[in-house]
């Protein structure tokens, strides 16, 4: 392809060479690094490799990470979302979800029934019973033609 061209070369160098990825695992030394044991010393039994002081151990560079990851608080909304998608499937998602939105409706109708049928009545006629035919603040509306006795002149 004639848009890959200037690549190819690139590649190629690449190839030549070895990445760490494509090293071979080594846990001995190569052979030619190996010093040379005549049959004398072949004869006294020999450690494993491993004795020569070292270790090999391979692991994951997940074992760095940090597990007690702080908290943010803009992330706040994901903490919140378990619980909250719990209450909705327990309570809202089930069959004691119309129960529990019809008893919540019950319970304002109630409320709202009894401010407007008993406490705001009481209010009135409390406010009627006190003030009656002394309350003068805003005896000038309504159509009424007397003076209002509270204006300044």
């Amino acid at each position: 392809m004639p848009l890959l061209r200037p690549f190819v070369l690139q590649a190629a160098r690449r190839a030549a060479g070895r990445g760490l990825a494509t090293s071979a695992v080594r846990s001995h030394r190569p052979m030619a690094v190996m010093p040379q044991v005549s049959e004398e010393d072949s004869m006294l039994p020999r450690a494993p490799m491993a004795a020569s002081g070292s270790a090999l151990m391979a692991g994951s560079p997940l074992f760095l990470t940090d597990l007690d990851a702080p908290m943010y608080w803009t992330e706040i909304q994901f903490v919140l979302s378990g619980p909250i998608n719990g209450l909705f499937e327990r309570m809202f998602e089930t069959e004691a979800g119309p129960l529990f939105l019809n008893g919540v409706f019950l319970v304002t109708l109630l409320r709202m029934g009894v401010y407007y049928g008993f406490m705001q009545p009481a209010y009135l006629w409390h406010f009627q019973e006190r003030y009656g035919q002394t309350w003068t603040v805003g005896h000038h509306l309504y159509g009424s033609d007397l003076p209002n006795p509270l204006k300044k002149k």
